[in-house]
């Protein structure tokens, strides 16, 4: 095959064919800048090649086939389409085409083989060609025809340094540092890095992308640093709140990274070219756009664990206006913009075992003016120094561009510079200070900077919801000393929290009163008013326990009352005839307002009495503040709240327990939501926070003037009892004036208040019911203790006798659930460590044979795990095995996260056809004294599967939450309850239970609204103080 003839160029085909391959050429860009002007190289696309081999049913090829080879030599079209494309192009420029009757017959030698190497043949390469450069030639040529495609996994590709790579547009964006920034655009033929939907969305800004070419001597490892930064965080899925990575590659001894194009630049840019929001509805966009960096730093901080119980923490220490990119999404409205993290470069990862509670690295030199204190080197000697750092000191950095932003709202872009201005005006007044702008003096904010918070919160639009709360409840903790600040996925939940409020604010603010009150939950909103207004009741005497109740002396003695759990219940009533409704007009709302703080209290108490009955029944309203300030409300609140803490309940125009009424507020995600403010009485259930023991009597669930004004309280009731120990019978008004009678037990579970005409009526039977009805009685739940639960285990193993369950009913309701135990293993734990052992030794003896997967058993410090075991003896042992290793405090969000989100994951995983194992639902058990660290709630985890429940149109049964709580700290105890019953979300997946309490209930009160109703709570000690326990817990929530 040595001689194959000369290539018949002077053939019209052949000649049309190689001016189309130069005319229709295109060029990479490779210095666009050059002094002698751009340096490009020319490629072919290879698609323009195949639509002209393939146009006009290949008559064009067929021509050049037929002229190639007069004989035919059986030579076909599909020979060179669709896979000798290139080959063919490059032995027809080298005037060896004549060789595709060889190259044809062998995979080696196929597009897909190229490039070839010129100093290393390919595989059947023809030995006798008659011409030694042949290799050499077709080698040189064929780069123009093997431009390589831009397709996912685009990761850590080699291109030798001859590639020609479909970069056709190229400009300098910034150069310094490690890196130069270029804005690139493929070639769309080469662009398969996006799918076509994120092409229509982008139009067209597609194509266009940033190249980050690394340009220092550590260029490799800065590269694969990022690299791996980028490929870890992008294994976590979803919208990670980090710039867009697309690809990694090198070409030579060239080392690139091309990530999304942030079109609208940088936060500085931000803030220099565009105009603060001043919609109520934008600010909070804005603020929530910028949290998502949040998101991002704690997806950094821990992105995974390894099989070993290790995990990978990391840092980013470049945290600064310039590393945030905005991103429009191909929206012209900047409310839709995107803030993403940028520059992994000097982020580092590396694995710790979470059991050490080692998380800090040496510091790599980031950022200098958003620097943490413990950052700063005073002097040139320093500088060389390595420093050991926490990840927090990427919460200071983003403290401090928080802080930037909250100037740029309310002063624009001048007062950014004006605050930027003070802190140099302050940091040159102290004395050997190198730098010449930060935030802190070496060790401590500066006072520029708390000036800079007063001037962005003094004077705000008052249509700002936001901005405010941002400064005081988490801008001012990010600044704070190192091991004062909260992890970045305490904040980021928080800062939902904070979202969440200010937009409910905004919703009360936007519709009138009238209007906000029709529109819930589509109830009518009326209220009863009396004939004629009733005889005041005398004051009752300062016990108010049932003389049978076995805490009734004591109760008496203390001056105080034993605290109870409120129980869910569900009012069906009916209006009586002696009463009239109405809903008040928006001027009688305005009336309201009007009065003092105190008549406002008094005037929104309606009573009714029933006809002959003697018995005055108290409805309770909730007032709303509408069109007054946060401050009117803090007052009137806070005088509510202090009287109730110092003065026992008198009976008057106040009533026996007066109901207070305040703002409606929502516990969630670290921060309050308030909501629309309602009664907690109506059609649907509706759960009433318990009284908190305290210092004078019984004192409302919250005190502090600021929790009140977000939080809403519902009534307190009281049942009055007879000298028999009997109770009185109470009329309930639910949210729609429905009257109804209900009778009232020794466990106070009504939400009216009763009290008779007659100062001896107390000492009288009174009528058994308004009606002639009684309502049926449901029997108490059944209870099993631990130490019953452990004593049934031991009979049963012992005797080696299948000894039938108590109550198998009740167990039958856990069968074919995912059974998960998430157990506190800090320090502050080990009093509790023997008692735990024996309840998780209960529980997991009762629940190994009801999850068809096997038991899991997780640890909030400790990275150890055992999962999908039925083998009781091996979970028991690992827990024992921890007592000696307790150790540093709880994040309970941080674990409580990493479950919860990877349950979500599956959930939303798209169902395979026939797939043989669905997604079970799941009951999670967390044994813990509620002690956590200070910011630490665990309401956003929680918050954020009850939203993911309802777009699944998932019920309650799908999850349960069950806190099993050890020890009797008051302030913790008050946390768990508020995760119980203070939420507020639908559908309630939460419950507590003592540890000292009922088995059935540690097991079913997360699922099932029966025994989620019982009460079981640990008694807890008043505090000294005039300030309640709920008060105390809310302010972590704050």
């Amino acid at each position: 095959m040595s001689d194959l003839g000369q290539q018949p160029d002077f053939q019209a085909s052949i000649q049309s064919f190689l001016s189309f391959l130069d005319r229709s050429s295109c060029f990479e860009v490779i210095e666009p800048e050059s002094l002698d002007g751009p340096t490009r190289t020319a490629f072919t696309v290879r698609d323009k090649v195949q639509e002209y081999l393939e146009g006009n049913d290949q008559e064009r090829l067929k021509q050049i086939i037929a002229d190639l080879f007069p004989r035919g030599d059986g030579i076909w079209p599909n020979d060179i389409l669709p896979n000798n494309i290139a080959v063919f192009c490059t032995l027809l420029k080298t005037s060896k085409s004549r060789w595709i009757k060889h190259f044809r017959h062998h995979e080696s030698l196929s597009d897909a083989k190229l490039p070839f190497d010129p100093k290393s043949p390919p595989p059947n390469w023809p030995e006798d060609t008659g011409d030694p450069d042949f290799l050499k030639k077709f080698c040189e040529e064929q780069w123009k025809y093997c431009v390589p495609v831009f397709r996912q996994p685009f990761v850590d590709k080699h291109f030798s340094k001859q590639t020609i790579l479909p970069i056709v547009y190229k400009r300098s964006l910034s150069s310094g540092g490690s890196a130069t920034l270029w804005l690139i655009r493929l070639h769309p033929a080469y662009n398969k890095l996006l799918s076509e939907a994120e092409k229509v969305r982008l139009k067209d800004s597609a194509d266009t992308f940033v190249l980050k070419t690394y340009i220092t001597a550590a260029a490799a490892t800065t590269y694969a640093r990022e690299v791996e930064a980028f490929r870890r965080l992008q294994q976590q899925g979803g919208d990670t709140g980090i710039i867009g990575f697309h690809g990694s590659f090198t070409r030579g001894d060239e080392h690139h990274v091309l990530l999304e194009y942030a079109d609208k630049g940088t936060l500085e840019d931000y803030f220099k070219n565009e105009t603060p929001p001043v919609d109520p509805e934008e600010i909070i966009n804005f603020w929530e756009a910028l949290f998502k960096i949040l998101d991002a730093l704690s997806r950094i901080h821990l992105t995974n664990t390894d099989g070993a119980g290790r995990s990978h923490i990391g840092w980013h220490q470049d945290v600064k206006p310039e590393n945030i990119l905005v991103v429009s999404n191909g929206s012209t409205n900047s409310n839709e913009w995107q803030f993403k993290l940028a520059d992994l470069g000097t982020s580092h990862f590396k694995k710790v075992d979470a059991s050490r509670q080692d998380s800090t690295a040496s510091d790599s030199y980031g950022t200098r003016t958003y620097g943490a204190p413990e950052c700063y080197r005073p002097d040139e000697t320093s500088v060389r120094d390595k420093l050991r750092v926490g990840q927090n000191v990427d919460i200071w950095s983003l403290g401090c561009v928080y802080s930037e932003a909250a100037r740029w709202v309310k002063n624009h872009y001048k007062g950014v510079v004006q605050y930027r201005d003070e802190r140099t005006d302050e940091i040159s007044k102290i004395a050997e200070f190198q730098d010449a702008d930060c935030f802190h003096d070496g060790s401590k904010v500066l006072i520029a900077v708390r000036e800079s918070h007063r001037k962005s919160t003094t004077n705000l639009r008052t249509e700002d919801y936001i901005t405010k709360v941002v400064v005081d409840r988490m801008i001012t903790d990010m600044l704070e000393v190192a091991l004062a600040r909260p992890t970045a996925a305490t904040l980021w939940y928080k800062s939902k929290g904070i979202v969440s409020e200010a937009r409910n604010q905004l919703q009360l603010a936007t519709f009138p009163s009238g209007e906000r009150r029709a529109s819930r939950s589509g109830l009518s909103r009326s209220r009863t008013v009396p004939e004629h207004k009733p005889p005041s009741p005398p004051v009752p005497p300062p016990d108010f326990s049932p003389p049978d109740s076995p805490d009734s002396e004591r109760s008496h003695q203390r001056g105080s009352w034993t605290p109870y759990r409120p129980k869910r219940i569900s009012t069906h009533s009916r209006i009586s005839s002696n009463h009239r409704s109405e809903s008040p007009s928006p001027n009688e709302m305005e009336e309201r307002q009007g009065h003092s703080p105190n008549s406002i209290a008094e005037d929104s108490q309606w009573t009714a009495q029933s006809p002959g009955s003697g018995v005055q029944q108290r409805a309770v309203d909730i007032p709303r503040f509408a069109g007054r300030g946060d401050a009117f409300a803090r007052e009137t609140t806070k005088r509510t709240s202090q009287n109730s803490l110092s003065t026992p309940p008198q009976v008057g125009m106040s009533g026996m327990g007066t109901s207070r009424e305040h703002d409606s507020m929502t516990m969630m995600n670290g921060g309050y939501q308030r909501g629309a403010r309602k009664r907690y009485s109506g059609n649907s259930e509706s759960y009433c926070p318990s009284p908190i023991l305290g210092q004078a009597g019984a004192s409302r669930r919250s005190s502090s003037p600021d929790e009140i004004d977000h939080r809403e309280l519902p009534p307190k009731s009281h049942s009055q009892y007879n000298s028999q120990g009997e109770a009185s019978h109470s009329r309930i008004v639910s949210g729609n004036s429905d009257l109804s009678t209900m009778t009232s037990t020794g466990a106070h579970h009504s939400y009216t208040e009763t009290f008779t005409s007659s100062p001896h009526s107390q000492h009288q039977p009174l009528p058994a019911t308004v009606n002639n009805s009684t309502p049926p009685v449901t029997p108490p739940p059944e209870r099993w203790s631990v130490e019953e639960a452990l004593d049934w285990k031991s009979e049963r193993k012992e005797t080696r006798k299948h000894r039938a369950i108590p109550n198998p009913q009740l167990h039958d309701r856990l069968r074919n659930r995912d059974h998960v135990f998430l157990i506190d293993d800090s320090a502050g734990m080990e009093p509790h460590w023997k008692s735990l052992i024996k309840v998780f030794e209960a529980l997991t003896y009762i629940l190994k044979d009801v999850d068809p997967n096997g038991l899991d058993l997780f640890f909030t410090i400790c990275r150890e795990t055992l999962k999908k075991t039925k083998k009781t003896t091996s979970l028991v042992d690992m827990v024992k095995s921890r007592s000696k290793l307790l150790k540093g405090t709880t994040d309970m969000n941080l674990r409580l996260s990493e479950i919860l989100d990877t349950y979500q994951t599956e959930l939303e995983k798209p169902k395979p056809f026939l797939r043989k194992k669905p997604v079970l639902p799941m009951n999670l058990y967390i044994l813990t004294d509620g002690i956590w660290e200070p910011n630490c709630d665990a309401a956003g985890p929680i918050t954020n599967l009850v939203n993911k429940l309802n777009k699944l149109d998932k019920g309650r049964l799908q999850v349960g939450i069950q806190f099993i709580s050890f020890g009797n700290n008051a302030e913790a105890i008050d946390r768990l309850n508020i995760l119980d019953s203070g939420l507020g979300l639908k559908p309630d997946i939460v419950d507590h239970e003592p540890s000292n309490g009922n088995v059935w209930k540690m097991l079913l009160g997360s699922t099932n609204d029966y025994y989620d109703s019982q009460d079981e709570r640990p008694q807890v000690t008043p505090t000294t103080s005039g300030e309640s326990n709920s008060v105390m817990v809310a302010k972590q929530y704050s």
